[in-house]
């Protein structure tokens, strides 16, 4: 069914709405099983793609440095390094 409120059930979804219309829209889908459906959808990719979302470690620059090439160098990293350190983890992981 063609209602004309599936932009509007995204923006709804993504809370992009202005009140009024997002009123307007939860009114809609207690009266739409279409809309209503699209809105679980939205829920239920929003859902699995958050589950597949990367799982980075918090690792310092040095930790960084060290998984990046073992055999790097002992180099304590200070906290204000960290930025310039970045430079060179990227360096040796591109270079794996």
């Amino acid at each position: 069914m063609n209602c004309g409120y599936a932009e509007k059930i995204i923006l709804y979804f993504y809370g992009e709405l202005p009140e009024s219309a997002a009123e307007d829209v939860k009114s809609h889908l207690g009266a739409c099983a279409s809309c209503g459906a699209r809105l679980s959808m939205l829920g239920s990719l929003s859902e699995n793609l958050n589950s597949l979302a990367a799982h980075v470690p918090a690792l310092s620059a040095e930790e960084l440095l060290r998984a990046a090439h073992p055999d790097y160098p002992d180099m304590p990293v200070r906290p204000e390094q960290e930025f310039d350190v970045w430079g060179v983890v990227q360096w040796n992981v591109h270079r794996m």
